[in-house]
């Protein structure tokens, strides 16, 4: 069973900075800058937590970025729910987006979220997790597109 830690973000005096950051010692491997891998990043960044954080394509956006490698996005497709309730916390989609963005919208949403909280320079892009296996210890040993081998206290899969 994987473990969890206490976090700071998201008590009061973690939103307002008031309160010292936690002293982590491990660890973690995102995979993943789609929106739910930039949600963690920002998280773990915030956190102070040490992570590595590999991306396949070269941008942000995962099934967002049409030209992303897997991406079942379509010239005509468009957002299913309103703006107003699917924006990320603190990061408002722009007034000038209509309720139901299109697609590209929806890309250049989150890669200005990524630029708004300085995401991208934490991400390694080109370079996939081809395997990750369990080993003894809660740790991982993550096998990258690079033919590199790491281990990690933690996994963190945002595809």
């Amino acid at each position: 069973m994987a473990r969890t830690t206490a976090t700071q973000a998201n008590t009061e005096e973690g939103r307002d900075g008031a309160a010292p950051a936690p002293d982590y010692q491990r660890k973690y491997c995102l995979v993943g800058a789609g929106p739910a891998g930039l949600v963690m990043g920002r998280a773990l960044v915030h956190e102070g937590v040490s992570f590595d954080w590999f991306e396949r394509h070269t941008d942000v956006g995962g099934i967002w970025d049409i030209d992303s490698p897997g991406s079942p996005m379509y010239e005509s497709a468009h957002f299913i729910s309103s703006k107003y309730t699917s924006s990320f916390v603190g990061h408002p989609m722009p007034d000038d987006y209509p309720d139901y963005p299109t697609w590209s919208q929806i890309r250049d949403y989150i890669r200005d979220f990524a630029r708004a909280y300085d995401l991208t320079r934490h991400v390694t892009f080109g370079v996939s997790v081809d395997r990750a296996e369990p080993l003894p210890g809660d740790r991982w040993q993550v096998t990258l597109s690079t033919g590199e081998t790491r281990i990690y206290d933690g996994l963190i899969a945002a595809p």
